[in-house]
């Protein structure tokens, strides 16, 4: 529970009537007072006590005081990232702060001059509808923010209007760097979808010298055939340097453009790593229920994961289904076991959203992976939902679920991270039969990354995001209720 949260409610509970107020009780200047529940400054010992006397709280209530104020501080040095995290999750209403949805370029052509970033993309673009055009676009390292919002845009723009299109994009993962790390995974995260979108990536951080004459640069090129019948091309080079400024490179001359490929795949070697696919159903299941028997797991989709099926739903699922299905069935069912017993040595966690799992239990379809599952019926979504609300409450395992008011991850993607390992990705990309499917899977092996993840995923968005234990027990008895 957020801290501003807990302020509040403890608070009303003693009628309180607003925040004023209670900053006026506890001697604490009102504009201090916010920037304490914005998380903004660390509160002194004197105010934490101030708050507690005049909330009342009781000794169990003070620990969760105390706790939720140590997660705070302990969140702090991220808390950047993780908004922007946010942004990637929960998707909102704009960008995060500090982002830049556009910007001017300095453009060089004939002469020098700034041009808007959106015309810059209209140019290189102009030739789309020409015949036989073809295009590829190849980045080297992390864009960074604020500039990967437009560089996104600009590819799903470019996708839409050239489905064709090659993408290859070389980033560095240093395990020592998980900050920084974690600012060029969101660069890469909205690109995956795409299923001509090439990543390679290496855990090694490479050379400085090596990193400055590199710099941030895309190389966009296209070949087509003009009206006048003649074989014509476009290309241009992009660069981003430290101090945020963007400058573009129309490139005329063909050796130049000869010379910019031929470097580009040389450099290519020092990536050697592309995500690693973990292929459809069996294999994918295998992987996952390997790494859950050896290390704490969390995942992160819209609604319950296959996990979350209870074995009695499995038992149900299995009598009526045949063939491939029931071979699907079976699968889901034995890695599902795994991932039940794991939590008694471990710490597996899930966390979903009430928008899913309220569009859950009226479809009957999961979103992850590519199940292959029926659509599951009442009496199999009631079995479910009871079976994981008692096993969230059972304090024999370690087994959490973390309930958000916001959507999560729209279009149906899902987030599976392993501590002190990495994590995987799976994004939608085709349905059969009229059943979600997920068949995009990429896994990144980076351990201080997947540590990053897991803390933003336990630790921040339960505390900023997710509802209590007693609120979630409360909405799934209501899901049962209502609709089962």
């Amino acid at each position: 529970m957020p801290l501003s949260d807990f302020i509040k409610s403890k608070a009303g509970a003693l009628d309180i009537k607003n925040i004023r107020t209670l900053a006026q009780q506890c001697e604490i200047p009102l504009t201090t007072f916010y920037r304490y529940l914005r998380g903004e400054v660390a509160m002194p010992r004197s105010a934490e006590e101030a708050i507690s006397s005049a909330l009342r709280l009781s000794e169990t209530e003070e620990q969760e005081f105390y706790a939720i104020l140590r997660r705070y501080i302990k969140h702090k040095p991220m808390s950047k990232l993780f908004q922007v995290m946010d942004s990637l999750v929960f998707g909102g209403d704009g960008l995060p702060e500090g982002a830049d949805a556009g910007g001017d370029v300095l453009y060089f052509n004939q002469d020098r001059h700034l041009i808007p970033i959106t015309k810059l993309f209209e140019q290189m673009l102009a030739n789309v509808k020409a015949p036989n055009f073809r295009c590829s676009l190849k980045i080297i390292h992390g864009i960074g923010m604020p500039h990967f919002f437009w560089l996104a845009d600009f590819i799903d723009e470019l996708i839409q209007r050239a489905p064709k299109a090659s993408i290859e994009h070389l980033v560095s993962l240093p395990e020592k760097d998980h900050a920084g790390s974690l600012q060029t995974l969101l660069t890469v995260l909205p690109l995956l979808k795409h299923g001509n979108y090439s990543l390679f990536y290496t855990a090694d951080d490479l050379p400085e010298q090596t990193k400055q004459s590199l710099g941030r640069m895309i190389y966009f090129s296209t070949a087509f055939d003009s009206e006048n019948g003649l074989f014509g091309t476009d290309n241009y080079l992009i660069s981003i340097r430290e101090t945020g400024r963007i400058e573009c490179l129309h490139i005329g001359n063909p050796l130049f453009h000869e010379f910019l490929t031929n470097h580009y795949f040389d450099l290519r070697q020092f990536y050697p790593k592309d995500f690693s696919a973990i292929r459809y159903l069996n294999q994918s299941l295998d992987f996952y229920a390997d790494k859950s028997r050896e290390r704490p797991v969390c995942t992160l989709q819209s609604d319950l994961p296959f996990s979350c099926i209870s074995e009695d739903a499995y038992n149900s699922i299995l009598a009526r289904s045949e063939g491939e299905e029931r071979l699907a069935a079976e699968a889901l069912a034995s890695a599902a076991s795994v991932y039940r017993q794991a939590s008694y040595s471990h710490p597996i966690t899930d966390i979903c959203s009430k928008n899913g799992l309220l569009t859950m239990v009226k479809t009957g379809l999961l979103t992850n992976p590519a199940t292959g599952l029926p659509q599951l019926n009442k009496a199999e979504l009631r079995m479910s939902l009871e079976y994981v609300r008692d096993r969230n409450c059972d304090t024999h395992n370690a087994y959490s679920l973390f309930i958000t008011d916001k959507q999560i991850l729209k279009g149906r993607h899902a987030t599976v991270v392993y501590r002190d390992e990495g994590a995987s990705f799976s994004f939608d990309d085709a349905k059969r039969g009229g059943a979600p499917m997920i068949d995009n899977n990429f896994y990144i092996e980076n351990k201080s990354l997947g540590n990053l993840l897991y803390e933003y995923m336990t630790d921040y968005i339960p505390l900023n995001h997710a509802l209590s234990q007693t609120d979630t027990t409360a909405f799934l008895n209501s899901l049962i209720n209502l609709y089962l």
